[in-house]
């Protein structure tokens, strides 16, 4: 009995340690503070480093049953940005992608130069990949005024293999 309780324990502490998950809420936050509208959205209340108050929606487009955040998007209420406000968004894109979705801070200056680009054309919708995470970008209209979507998902477990670093909801 006490070679299978020492063989219980050994192999629990030979065990790969799980990471935690990062709950979204705790990741983006705002000196204007929190409302939640539903299960998966949320509004921050942000300002940029000029000062401007920026709302940015955070809505979690998938999930697995745990709560483990596989698709995510950040919208502006906004289809025509100030630097400072593309600097904000790019900003919380980086954040996300970087502990939610795993992705390694290499690649930021890419996603960085691509909504720089996007926004300076004037572009509606693009795609991109950046590594393992895909990104979409949507500028559109709706009846309660323009927005901007930045999309993001990965394929895969969150949690599992190479993919450590996710968000829970």
């Amino acid at each position: 009995m006490k070679n299978l309780l020492t063989v219980i324990l050994l192999s629990l502490l030979a065990a790969p340690a799980q990471a935690a998950g990062t709950p979204i809420k705790v990741l983006i936050t705002g000196s204007g503070g929190q409302e939640r509208l539903t299960d998966t959205l949320f509004i921050v209340g942000k300002r940029t480093r000029d000062a401007t108050p920026l709302e940015l929606a955070v809505s979690v487009t998938k999930q697995t049953s745990g709560g483990r955040i596989s698709s995510l998007s950040l919208f502006v209420l906004n289809d025509d940005l100030k630097p400072s406000e593309l600097d904000l968004l790019a900003t919380n894109t980086h954040r996300v992608a970087t502990s939610c979705f795993n992705l390694s801070v290499e690649r930021l200056g890419g996603i960085t130069a691509w909504l720089k680009m996007l926004e300076r054309q004037g572009v509606r919708k693009a795609e991109a990949s950046f590594g393992p995470m895909q990104v979409m970008f949507k500028r559109d209209r709706t009846h309660d005024g323009p927005y901007i979507e930045v999309a993001m998902f990965r394929t895969g477990q969150p949690g599992a293999g190479p993919w450590k670093n996710y968000c829970t909801n």
